[in-house]
């Protein structure tokens, strides 16, 4: 299905016909359609982005292994993987997503 309005500004234009979402960008002067399954993909996302519990800046603590229950700063985060700063030993260390809990501070 294409869509029938036009992006006047080059930028992304999100519309809807029969009840179906779609979006159409300039690529090269000429329009380019983004399918409803890729908006989906893009939206499903974001939902998850927003709803994760972790945070560039926020402090961790290990909860298995050689560093369990110390507490480091998230660095950079991967799919399943995190990059920690340990302030105590001043090291970086990498571990799974899932083996790490917030830190919950009482203010």
């Amino acid at each position: 299905m294409r869509l029938r309005s036009f992006d006047r500004d080059g930028g992304l234009e999100f519309c809807s016909t029969d009840l179906r979402c779609g979006a159409r960008r300039l690529y090269n002067g000429r329009p380019a359609i983004v399918q409803p399954s890729e908006i989906e993909a893009i939206r499903a996302f974001l939902e998850q982005a927003a709803n994760h519990p972790l945070s560039v800046g926020e402090e961790v603590e290990i909860l298995s292994g050689a560093l369990k229950k110390v507490s480091g700063v998230i660095q950079k985060m991967g799919r399943n993987r995190l990059r920690l700063y340990i302030e105590q030993i001043g090291i970086t260390v990498t571990v799974d997503l899932s083996e790490v809990a917030p830190v919950k501070r009482i203010k």
